[in-house]
């Protein structure tokens, strides 16, 4: 569990449940959703717009996920021994590691298993901006080295979020970059008022748009 969740009284209960229901020596972790509580401010919002909570809702979504995040799991301590341990090579300060180690197991056949065992995460350690923009950058350096350590999992050369992609979609926008910076705010107005308009999306224009700016700062991690 993080130090900044909230952990309600019965949710060791439900592992013991999920422990004493399965085979001790195939049973590698156990993993449970994450919701988030507290002020949301724009630099949360902006969060919603972009990948980086999908790891939260693994457990929801998925009654055998192949890893989950670390804010809210179980480990067998002999399954983590066995496949080396967690991997303290990662560049980055924390990100990574629970994808590397769930990986792992589940490539060494471990068994991971869901519960509804839910947790709810503080909003306060994910607002503000300067947080947002250091946590981008480091998701995508977590990226390079997942990739890395798992390179079965890579993208194609040309992938959406591949190096050379980046490299590429760099070189051909700073020579208009005068041009992006006058139409981005208002291409993304006019996407914000359908969504809005549409879908009921609870969001702000500024969210949108500091969505743009931590999908810059975590390419510019990779």
């Amino acid at each position: 569990m993080d130090d900044d969740c909230v952990v309600p009284a019965d949710v060791f209960n439900q592992y013991r449940e999920i422990i004493e229901a399965t085979d001790d020596q195939s049973l590698g972790a156990i993993y449970g959703p994450v919701t988030f509580q507290g002020t949301v401010t724009h630099s949360f919002k902006a969060y919603r717009h972009t990948p980086f909570l999908r790891g939260f809702r693994v457990a929801a979504e998925h009654p055998s996920p192949e890893w989950g995040v670390t804010a809210n799991a179980m480990f067998s301590r002999a399954a983590v021994l066995t496949v080396g341990n967690f991997d303290e090579s990662n560049p980055a300060p924390v990100s990574g590691e629970d994808v590397d180690i769930g990986l792992r197991l589940y490539k060494a056949g471990y068994e991971l298993l869901s519960t509804s065992a839910t947790v709810s995460h503080t909003t306060e350690t994910w607002n503000g901006i300067s947080a947002g923009l250091k946590r981008s950058f480091t998701y995508d350096v977590s990226e390079a080295w997942l990739s890395s350590v798992h390179p079965e999992r890579r993208e194609p050369v040309l992938g959406a979020n591949s190096p050379t992609s980046a490299a590429l979609r760099l070189l051909i926008a700073t020579p208009l970059l005068p041009l992006c910076v006058t139409v981005w705010p208002i291409v993304r107005a006019i996407q914000w008022r359908g969504v809005s308009r549409d879908e009921g999306e609870e969001g702000t224009l500024a969210s949108y748009l500091l969505a743009d700016i931590y999908a810059v700062a975590n390419t510019a991690g990779y």
